[in-house]
């Protein structure tokens, strides 16, 4: 199926798929994050905040940050008319030598140091919170210190460099949701930031400026101080702030001073108090935390969706998720998740309608038929989250702030960021419990004793053994998931002399969150992979017993089909014994190769029939005994050559052209196709097929 914009993700909106504990927010984002892609007038014109500090959303956050959508202001007079009235409240303070707004004095811990004008103030705030580490690289600079000591040893110019693994610069991406949502913040007129700057930072986003702000470095304490820092410079127009230009990949790195100069846009020389009004907040952390929530839901999301593949693939049971347990243990999370698996296979070949399966096991797996209870509360957990950091997209986030009704300067300390810390580690909890639960799920399509007669590594035993490097994989980033789930916040340190002495570490937090994020959706794609080749080879397998259960038959009444009409065999052995036996041999047979795996199968084909002759008298029973020993080579040859044959053909009719998307359900389907048809990822079918994606 070649997917479009709109049905990348049709699965997500699949009737009876996901009710209403995940459609509130995450199916809006999914419907506009591809809307604004594909272009719609309307859906991207909704899609586009009109900010009034009062309803920013977290899915506009990502339409602004990661799409280019323009932001606006309300046409709403009295949001200017606020931020006016508490620009003229704190200056009204200023001008009474109010202690409670200082105009002189540095701020935490050089409270006691005075410096000469408010001008000389702001820049030296700014500046002694610019002090992040930034690499050549990540401001564009032609040399590094690595060349210079290259140089210095005498080292090869040629000699290939040392790769980082990280930029040390914060993604853009979240530097533009801090921009988005500080202006949002200021709008709500407690700030005493003039109009004119809210106004420049809006300028900013509109001409694609972003500045370059270090990853590291800030405590959240009073704030995000330290990237707030740089988005003054930018405004300042500070020639040692870098920004980047433009939409990424042809964005360019310039000095903020010539940055703006190109857009023709004016540097902000700061009022009395203003740099603090715009240093205190936390967007860079909520910024963070809005990209975080959204796509811990969308693998929230998928983790359902893979349950409902895996079931299929290991022939696994519908029941598991009956409403009826839900209701017994009724937690929304629960009842929703397992609405959403049960609801999803309804329409599934593969997955059965029987409490109790045929296979090795009579239970399916505790990975496949405890998710319900396993995802739900990570679904409460990621609703509440996201409750939080919706609250924090309209929140007022400074200290001081201004109360114009009744003239007061309140510092209550209303930059501390616990609550996305909170929000933060429900869900990182979160996607630490879905890894565990795709971990075991993706291990037991491996495991010979769970997969119900999956080829071991999922690939035929003649062919290859290749693909146990993503079981193995798979483990490795369990590891790293579960190093990297510990919470942040119990190494928080005392900061600047123990004036911040207690910090929420929110940004530090919600880049932790994202990097487990990252890890599990590489989990997530490797357990794609193994689904989409589980279920090629379950219905080769099923192609296959269609194939060649009619040439048994006939074989069988060629040897047999006497016997069967004078009662010496039962009426009903075939369809009732042997060919039920035939299967139940093909599938735990699945370790060996072709040959033996066919030779093996005839062989039990041959016992069972031998053990079901009925009503022999003496005599008779020692002619049928020589019968069926002189038959019995024949039989099983043939037997196992029909195997072998039919086998081959149908693998090979079936590496050409895939019939597995007939068995799915809706679900399934849809993602089965959109990594088949649209990603173009084939089938692996062993050591001889192709192996570049040039060649394919």
């Amino acid at each position: 199926m070649a997917a479009s914009v709109d049905e990348d993700l049709s699965w997500v909106e699949a009737p009876g798929l996901f009710g209403t504990l995940l459609k509130d927010e995450l199916l809006g984002l999914n419907h506009w994050r591809l809307s604004a892609l594909k272009g719609s007038d309307d859906r991207q014109r909704r899609a586009t905040p009109i900010l009034d500090g009062k309803t920013l959303e977290i899915y506009q956050v990502l339409a602004v940050a990661r799409f280019g959508c323009i932001p606006t202001i309300t046409a709403d007079a009295s949001v200017k008319q606020g931020i006016h009235a508490s620009v003229e409240l704190l200056n009204r303070h200023i001008e009474a030598c109010d202690v409670t707004c200082p105009d002189s004095t540095g701020a935490g811990a050089s409270n006691g140091t005075r410096m000469n004008g408010s001008k000389t103030l702001q820049k030296s705030l700014i500046w002694s919170l610019q002090a992040g580490v930034l690499t050549a690289e990540d401001i564009g600079a032609s040399g590094s210190l690595e060349q210079l000591w290259r140089r210095e040893i005498g080292l090869l110019e040629n000699l290939e460099p040392l790769r980082k693994l990280d930029s040390h610069a914060l993604p853009p991406e979240i530097v533009r949701g801090m921009m988005l949502i500080r202006a949002n913040s200021l709008l709500r007129g407690y700030s005493g930031v003039r109009y004119e700057v809210i106004e420049a930072i809006l300028a900013l986003i509109a001409k694609r400026i972003t500045p370059v702000v270090p990853l590291r470095g800030g405590i959240s304490a009073s704030g995000d101080l330290h990237p707030l820092a740089y988005l003054c410079g930018a405004l300042e127009g500070n020639p040692d702030i870098y920004v980047n230009v433009g939409p990424w990949p042809s964005e360019k790195l310039l000095s903020a001073d010539v940055a703006l100069e190109q857009a023709g846009l004016e540097s902000i020389v700061f009022a009395p108090m203003e740099a603090s009004g715009l240093l205190k907040g936390s967007p860079a952390s909520c910024s963070a935390a809005a990209f975080a929530i959204f796509q811990a839901r969308q693998l929230a999301i998928l983790a359902q969706l893979l349950t409902a593949m895996g079931t299929e693939a290991l022939r696994g049971s519908r029941l598991n998720h009956h409403p009826f347990i839900a209701s017994t243990r009724p937690h929304s999370g629960q009842t929703e998740v397992g609405s959403a698996i049960f609801g999803s296979l309804d329409d599934s070949e593969l997955a059965t309608q029987l409490p109790v399966t045929q296979g090795i096991m009579a239970q399916d797996c505790e990975a496949l038929r405890t998710a319900a209870p396993w995802i739900g509360p990570q679904l409460e957990d990621l609703m509440l989250a996201l409750t939080q950091i919706e609250t924090e997209l309209n929140s007022t986030t400074d200290d001081p702030i201004l109360d114009t009704k009744t003239g007061s300067v309140h510092y209550g300390g209303n930059f501390q960021a616990a609550s996305l810390i909170s929000a933060m580690d429900k869900t990182l909890s979160a996607v630490q419990m879905l890894g565990r639960l795709i971990h075991a799920q993706c291990s037991a399509l491996f495991n010979p004793r769970q997969n119900k007669g999956l080829p071991p590594n999922l690939c035929e035993p003649d062919l290859s053994s290749s693909l146990k490097g993503v079981d193995i994989n798979m483990s490795a980033y369990m590891s790293e998931l579960a190093h990297t789930s510990h919470p942040v916040t119990p190494f928080m340190q005392s900061a600047e002399r123990h004036i911040q002495s207690v910090n929420s570490l929110s940004l530090i937090t919600a880049r932790n969150v994202l990097k487990a994020i990252d890890i599990l959706s590489l989990m997530a794609s490797s357990y794609i992979y193994a689904l989409c080749q589980a279920l090629d080879l379950r219905c080769l397998q099923l192609e296959f017993f269609d194939a060649v259960r009619d040439e048994s038959h006939e074989l069988f009444k060629t040897f047999w089909g006497d016997y069967t009409e004078d009662g010496t065999l039962p009426s009903g052995v075939w369809s009732e014994i042997v060919w039920p036996e035939i299967k139940k041999k093909w599938i735990k047979s699945v370790a060996l190769d072709l040959k033996e795996r066919a030779d093996a199968t005839a062989a039990e084909a041959h016992a069972n029939i031998s053990a079901r002759l009925k009503g022999l008298t003496e005599h008779r029973y020692e002619w049928l005994g020589l019968h069926f020993l002189h038959n019995a080579p024949s039989f099983i040859r043939y037997l196992s050559e029909g195997f072998v044959k039919k086998y081959e053909k149908t693998r090979n009719k079936f590496f050409h052209k895939q019939s597995t998307p007939l068995y799915l359900c809706y679900a399934s389907h849809s993602l089965y196709t959109y990594v088949r048809g649209e990603l173009k990822v084939p089938l692996y079918q062993g050591l001889e097929e192709p192996l570049t994606l040039s060649t394919r």
